[in-house]
């Protein structure tokens, strides 16, 4: 009985080895370290493009509004 308990226990710390080495491949850590950085990269532009747009909202920068216009105007030519 008490065998069958210990081997029991080991086949389950196998499979947790097993996950854990899964988990810390070479692979894994490369795809975990590519989406990081693309999340970091569209974060990034996302509170710059919130900034800019509460700015924009606000009035604060003079002359966003002509270079809002500008890229505007460029992104629809871009589209036609």
């Amino acid at each position: 009985m008490a065998d069958d308990q210990e081997v029991r226990q080991l086949r389950e710390i196998k499979k947790e080895l097993s996950a854990i080495r899964g988990n810390t491949s070479t692979e894994g850590w490369f795809v975990r370290g590519l989406l990081y950085g693309a999340g970091w990269i569209v974060g990034s532009l996302a509170a710059v493009i919130l900034i800019g747009w509460l700015l924009l909202g606000l009035g604060i920068i003079p002359g966003v509004n002509i270079i809002a216009a500008y890229i505007g105007n460029a992104m629809t030519e871009l589209h036609h």
